[in-house]
């Protein structure tokens, strides 16, 4: 961690709490190409842990509809786990830059996909089908890369839910992942106690990013300033596609 590593990723963090504040998702997806740039797929996804938990934890406990919400996907999160499994472990035997290739093009893909604002709908049947799919390819990608964004937003955006009902469902998927995430790291010792200790250091730039992007989208138009950042994480993916 040298100083110009730390102002990197504290600009990252930060960045991503903007973009967590303004649009309620996509924290650890926005924060992961700065942390990889300058410090390794790997520690990246072992520094954006924690911050990625606490961001999550309000959103995902403040609606009433939680228990609701926990009981409709109970199988697309309980697929999760054998998923991340499977993702840690194909991380582990993985050459890195086969994962940061995977990485960059989740980054592209959700860019392109939120910029776009595709405005399909599943029906009940479909939606019931893809939940354990869902889950479980979300889990392989979370663990190989540390995105949880694919394919569970575009999954929850296509289901005929209230907008504040898939924001949390959404988060409590990411809070799930995170801390499955968190479980395998650990086990295969990604994540040791120093950059533990980084990793909670990292929530104050996370917090203050959210907070000030709470601030933005009451003046600003939330969609004014997404599509910018979701423009940069496009090009971040660009980038590592193409070294």
């Amino acid at each position: 961690m040298d100083p110009v590593g730390i102002v990197v990723a504290t600009a990252g963090l930060f960045l991503a709490g903007v973009v967590k504040g303004t649009t309620g998702i996509g924290y650890a997806t926005c924060a992961l190409p700065f942390l990889t740039f300058m410090f390794g797929l790997k520690p990246a996804m072992a520094l954006v842990l924690i911050p990625t938990f606490v961001t999550n934890l309000s959103l995902s406990f403040a609606a009433e509809n939680l228990l609701p919400i926990a009981r409709r996907f109970s199988p697309l999160y309980l697929a999760m786990a054998p998923g991340v499994v499977a993702g840690v472990l194909l991380l582990a035997n993985l050459n890195q830059k086969t994962a940061v290739l995977v990485l960059g093009a989740l980054m592209i893909s959700y860019a392109t996909i939120a910029l776009a604002k595709p405005s399909y709908k599943l029906s009940a049947a479909t939606e019931s089908r893809l939940k354990i799919p869902v889950g479980f390819v979300g889990g392989i990608l979370t663990g190989l890369t540390g995105s949880q964004v694919l394919p569970l937003v575009p999954y929850m955006m296509a289901v005929e839910m209230e907008s504040d009902d898939t924001i949390q469902a959404i988060n409590l998927g990411v809070l799930i992942l995170t801390i499955l995430l968190g479980a395998g790291l650990l086990t295969n010792r990604v994540m040791n106690p120093e950059l533990i200790r980084w990793s909670a250091m990292a929530v104050a730039p996370a917090l203050l990013g959210t907070y000030v992007g709470t601030r933005i989208r009451v003046h600003l138009p939330t969609s004014y300033v997404r599509s910018i950042v979701l423009t940069v994480v496009g090009l971040a993916g660009v980038k590592m596609l193409t070294g």
